[in-house]
């Protein structure tokens, strides 16, 4: 397949989405809209905004992207030089011709925007759905992606010392992602006692003693990548072992039978067994537990009775966690097991079963 092809596929889910909303058109330009409607392309300029400086337009006899004369080069250039694109350019300081632009494309017909934009409505949350399931270049960009963001957590937690600090490590990591064009959307790190009181631990200056925790998000191409890793300097206690272990049982079974067709709220209903069987039932309760992703870090959080079903060819990141502990990869659902997207290198594993069927899943990596 090529961008080209994918690029078909997409106006095809579009023009479908369209008719079914009786709208003319739509206005994309979420950053993760944009990267997936242009086939990985880029309107970012502030990474922290979730609206970038370009907006692509889907209609019924059109896509283009209307940017300003200082986005409009790069993106002609570099972002969609082998779609085919028109680009419809306007000064950066004549909003009003960008108004025109919007005003001359909706045509006074109906039109929906995820951002605030004209006189465009707003564009409905299942319009996500468009997105769920990824073409073959997509599932190859991610594997990419996928494979290096694995590469880039194992070097950096394989060289974490004694006294470095959180931040020194998330440093080391943002630096390590950038040199292959990986944008970190999610940096986590705790070490030591933090791991046990904070799920979402932002980076500090603690310094490392005996263990610590890192979970990290990769963005590229419109693409994110999730996974988390846990390296310890001298022996671990019996008790985070057994800890380690539980949590890796309970992702063990999540990503099992994360299969297509099955219910989301049903796959969780088999972690939370697991979390019974491994003695430790109410954990699930502190933390979400993950659920399908992609172009975005979740499009959703799986919750118990939660009734919709994962398809083939859609990205899923499951994330129990156990205090002190987490286990976290992203996957590909389709077949008989799903793939994992963020493989471990030389990272060590350990094979967990469950209902006959067996997984390996990454260990805590003891230097």
């Amino acid at each position: 397949m090529t961008l080209r092809d994918e690029l078909a596929a997409k106006l095809q889910r579009i023009a479908a989405y369209l008719d079914a909303k009786g709208l003319h058109g739509i206005f994309l330009t979420r950053q993760s809209n944009f990267s997936w409607i242009t086939c990985g392309g880029e309107n970012r300029v502030v990474t922290t905004s979730d609206a970038g400086a370009a907006t692509a337009f889907a209609g019924r006899e059109r896509l283009c992207v209307i940017a300003n004369n200082i986005e409009a080069p790069r993106l002609r250039g570099e972002e969609l030089a082998e779609l085919g694109i028109d680009v419809l350019e306007y000064p950066w300081y004549q909003d009003s011709d960008r108004d025109a632009i919007i005003a001359d494309l909706v045509a006074g017909k109906s039109a929906a925007s995820d951002v605030r934009i004209g006189g465009a409505g707003r564009l409905e949350r299942d319009f996500e759905e468009l997105k769920y399931v990824l073409s073959e270049t997509e599932i190859e960009r991610y594997r990419w992606l996928g494979r290096n963001c694995s590469l880039v957590l194992e070097k950096v937690c394989t060289e974490v010392k004694v006294d470095q600090s959180e931040t020194d490590i998330a440093a080391r990591l943002a630096f390590e992602a950038m040199k292959m064009q990986i944008t970190p959307s999610v940096v986590l790190v705790a070490a030591d006692d933090r791991t046990l009181h904070y799920r979402h631990p932002l980076p500090t200056q603690k310094k490392v003693k005996e263990h610590v925790l890192v979970a990290f998000g990769g963005r590229r191409w419109g693409l994110v990548a999730s996974l988390t890793r846990l390296a310890h300097l001298g022996r671990p206690s019996p008790e985070l072992l057994r800890k380690h272990r539980a949590v890796c049982s309970v992702d063990a079974a999540l990503i099992l039978n994360s299969l297509p067709g099955a219910a989301a709220g049903e796959v969780l209903g088999k972690g939370l067994q697991a979390y019974q069987a491994a003695q430790f039932p109410d954990e699930w309760k502190l933390h979400h537990q993950g659920g399908p992703t992609g172009y975005e870090g979740r499009y959703y959080r799986v919750i118990p009775g939660d009734e919709r079903r994962f398809l083939a060819g859609q990205a899923i990141a499951w994330n129990p966690s156990i205090a002190g502990t987490k286990s976290e990869d992203t996957i590909l659902c389709g077949g008989d097991t799903p793939e994992i997207l963020t493989p471990c290198h030389t990272w060590p594993t350990t094979q967990y079963e469950h209902e006959g069927r067996a997984l390996k899943r990454p260990d805590m990596y003891v230097s």
